[in-house]
């Protein structure tokens, strides 16, 4: 399905019902929004582990503008602060009223943009893997620890102007840490349903690009819905660090730490994140 935002199309699918039946009556489920991660990325990219929130709410899934199966507009549209405006504008159309928003990795830098540009939009929000600013270094030394000099050579040769050389030692090297019991079969098995845009991706890591400029947290102070912070221990996708610092700027959050996991919690400890999320959906009604 699509709805149009500012003259671009964007994707989105729905699983279940915002109305259950209820014997004579209905029931109400609140809408579970989830963004994936990117910058360009692909919303299958969460199927179909985030399919089992459908038990506590509506979930929809969103492909961003230029990524997934959304049209890909002006590449200077390409930003967070347009990410995070097509959050609340796409919600605004479809007449949702206080979403639950979700993203995961690149897909939470966006939500911690509508959060910011939006602070009083959301009825809650979770983010996974979150980070409010980041910087090269950074990203070189979580790889390091993570996976030795050889992952930090690596990162550092991704984080600058890639070769083709440089995309396979990286993935060779440094994908693996994405999980600490080395499980990305969820990346194996969806890589055949995503319709991914590395120019997005490209574009926000580039040596002169958005990811080494942003900074969410004076944002984030004034955000006034409860927010679930989401951090693996071991990633080095976004260090733990970086996800503390996200939840030391915003005044209503739950901290969740995954001592055992990197950034694909949901392959490291996945009954946990379940039960956290299940969890967080509920207090908040």
């Amino acid at each position: 399905m699509f709805v149009d935002i500012d003259g671009v199309r964007l994707f989105f699918d729905a699983l279940n019902p915002k109305l259950d039946i209820d014997g004579a009556g209905l029931k109400e489920k609140r809408m579970l929004l989830c963004l994936p991660g990117g910058p360009g990325g692909d919303h299958q990219t969460m199927r179909p582990f985030f399919d089992r929130f459908t038990r506590v709410a509506q979930v929809i899934y969103l492909d961003p503008r230029g990524g997934g199966r959304s049209g890909y507009g002006d590449p200077h549209d390409w930003t967070l602060d347009r990410w995070g405006d097509d959050i609340a504008a796409f919600c605004d159309a479809l007449g949702v009223d206080k979403p639950i928003v979700l993203g995961v990795s690149g897909g939470s830098l966006m939500v911690q943009a509508y959060l910011a540009r939006h602070p009083r939009h959301a009825g809650g929000a979770i983010l996974i893997n979150p980070c409010s600013r980041m910087t090269q270094d950074g990203l070189v030394a979580a790889y390091d620890k993570a996976g030795g000099a050889d992952a930090g050579a690596a990162a550092r040769a991704m984080y600058g102007k890639p070769t083709t050389e440089d995309y396979a030692a990286f993935f060779k090297i440094c994908l693996p840490l994405y999980s600490t019991r080395r499980d990305l079969s969820s990346l194996s098995a969806s890589r055949g349903r995503t319709q991914m845009n590395p120019a997005a991706t490209e574009r926000f890591f580039a040596a002169d690009g958005e990811a080494w400029r942003f900074d969410h947290r004076a944002g984030l102070a004034q955000v006034q819905n409860p927010v679930l912070a989401v951090i693996g221990e071991h990633d080095p996708v976004t260090p733990a660090t970086w996800g503390k610092e996200v939840a030391e700027a915003l005044p209503k959050v739950e901290l969740a730490l995954f001592e055992n996991a990197s950034h694909l919690i949901y392959a490291d400890d996945p009954d946990r994140l379940t039960a956290v999320i299940e969890a967080f959906i509920a207090r908040i009604g």
